[in-house]
């Protein structure tokens, strides 16, 4: 069965929320990071249901 995540939380559904710490460079690079992420599962998501990426997110 294939892992199901939550699109809107930016992270797998079994993993809990967390804080980001440390100095500004750091958070930056982790929310970058993170959007990266979210626009990859919005893209593959997008193309699994034959949609455009506007449409799902």
């Amino acid at each position: 069965m294939a892992p199901f995540f939550h699109l809107t939380r930016g992270g797998p559904a079994h993993q809990p929320p967390g804080g980001l710490q440390g100095r500004a460079s750091d958070i930056l690079f982790h929310a970058e990071e993170m959007r990266k992420t979210k626009h990859r599962m919005i893209t593959l998501y997008a193309a699994h249901c034959g949609c455009r990426d506007d449409q799902v997110e």
